[in-house]
């Protein structure tokens, strides 16, 4: 699976089975790294106050990817 979610919407992710989930398992892990880390800090209005805008400003490829991956699995079913 994690191979095919690579090739097909060009998102990596580790499988499950690296953080002991069993071979078997659709389980994977996403890290939330690829954002704006910078920007975040010097724009960061506190977390009463993070709206949608602001996090697709400072992480809209972690949102991309998340989509794809939704759109992937609605795919199988």
């Amino acid at each position: 699976m994690v191979n095919a979610l690579l090739d097909e919407v060009r998102v990596a992710v580790l499988p499950g089975s690296d953080f002991y989930m069993p071979a078997t398992s659709l389980g994977v892990r996403v890290a939330g790294v690829d954002f704006d880390g910078s920007q975040a800090l010097e724009t960061w209005p506190g977390y009463t106050h993070v709206t949608d805008e602001y996090f697709r400003s400072v992480s809209g490829k972690i949102e991309q990817g998340c989509e794809r991956i939704a759109k992937f699995v609605n795919n199988l079913e």
